[in-house]
């Protein structure tokens, strides 16, 4: 097993991206800036102790030149070349295999958008979070007219300004006719 260490801030400048990296990435640059700006960082960027070579974190590093940064957490590993390479791979495609719930990221969402908390630093194109987010608007509001039932998109229903005491009686009578229903209070 490689020896370690937890990690440490270094400049920037001694850091060496790694030509090999097989990950483009440039069209998350500006939304992993977004990241690093309202949270911080939550993972280090990895590097060689060898050479200072990144092999996990491209796109941290890149982000964190576009914000002007001087100092970035590093976690050294002491790889060989070839193992530098494959964590480098693995650390790009393991994350591809895992899928979201869409029901429990919608349900976050749309708690976090009620908050009036901006999405944008997560990731998702503004198109992404609009079928995401459970308070779409069912009417098209130039017209009244209902949107055209899309066999594509899940359909909700939020009704407003209830009692605690008439929700629940609407929810027992919905699920009791086979509705799934989720009170919610915003």
């Amino acid at each position: 097993m490689a020896s370690e260490s937890i990690g440490e801030w270094v400049d920037i400048s001694v850091l060496v991206e790694n030509p090999r990296n097989p990950r483009v990435n440039d069209q998350a640059v500006e939304s992993v800036a977004k990241s690093i700006k309202r949270f911080g960082f939550s993972s280090p960027i990895i590097a060689r102790r060898a050479n200072n070579m990144i092999i996990a974190g491209h796109t941290r590093y890149k982000a964190s030149i576009k914000l002007g940064l001087s100092t970035v957490p590093v976690r050294y590993l002491d790889l060989d070349p070839a193992d530098a390479d494959l964590l480098m791979i693995a650390d790009n495609k393991i994350g591809e295999k895992a899928d979201w719930n869409n029901d429990l990221l919608s349900e976050i969402l749309t708690e976090m958008n009620g908050y009036g908390l901006e999405l944008d630093v997560l990731g998702f194109s503004d198109e992404e979070l609009s079928n995401l987010i459970d308070t779409m608007d069912v009417l098209d509001n130039n017209n009244d007219q209902y949107i055209e039932e899309d066999p594509k998109l899940t359909y909700k229903l939020i009704i407003e300004d209830l009692t605690e005491e008439t929700q629940y009686e609407l929810i027992e009578k919905l699920e009791a006719e086979g509705y799934k229903c989720k009170p919610l209070i915003l």
